[in-house]
């Protein structure tokens, strides 16, 4: 197995997956006010961690007792588990709002950089935010709270015919596994895709 560094589209190499703040634009970063402040703060927290294996799509139709049958497509049959916490701290003191990339990283035995045949996707470091609470105009907490963990299966890396490496590169990776993370929020909702870049 090798650890492959998941790369922007900017050629960058980050720490697989960095973030881009729609959700938390405006944060400022820990430390950046010079006292600590007391108050009350929302604190969100998500990852999702991933196994998958290649399976191949076989037409039937084409096979007999003396031929097997044809390969239409092979896939990755994924495995995730998706977790977030979302608390409120009444009366805590930190240095300022913050918040931190979920990064993910992928372990395969892939030549070419991409998925081969196994492999993961793992969290390696937890997508991070914490600010003041929101309330309305009562006065009462409106932030969500809550944890949200969540198994399931989805296909990714679809590809025609039998498996080929050649087909398999580091630059399909971030769309692939894009499309499993877009569907990470219907499973926790409070899950933020803006919090992975890819």
């Amino acid at each position: 197995m090798v650890n492959y560094p998941i790369s922007d589209t900017d050629g960058d190499s980050i720490n697989p997956h960095a973030v881009t703040l729609n959700a938390t634009s405006g944060l400022e970063t820990s430390g950046a006010t010079l006292s600590a402040i007391t108050d009350d703060w929302w604190i969100h927290t998500q990852s999702v961690d991933a196994m998958y294996l290649r399976k191949a799509e076989y037409n039937t139709t084409t096979s007999s007792p003396f031929t097997a049958p044809s390969i239409e497509y092979n896939y990755l049959d994924v495995n995730y588990t998706v977790q977030t916490n979302q608390e409120v701290m009444l009366s805590s003191t930190f240095k300022g709002e913050h918040w931190s990339n979920h990064t993910l990283e992928l372990i395969s035995e892939g030549s070419n950089g991409g998925f081969g045949t196994s492999g993961a996707i793992d969290t390696s470091t937890v997508g991070y935010i914490r600010r003041r609470v929101r309330r309305n105009s009562g006065g009462q907490i409106i932030d969500p709270t809550g944890v949200c963990t969540y198994q399931g299966n989805c296909a990714i890396d679809k590809m025609p015919g039998s498996y080929n490496p050649y087909f398999d590169t580091s630059g399909d990776v971030n769309a692939n596994i894009y499309h499993m993370i877009g569907k990470l929020p219907l499973t926790c909702s409070g899950f933020m895709t803006s919090l992975v870049k890819l």
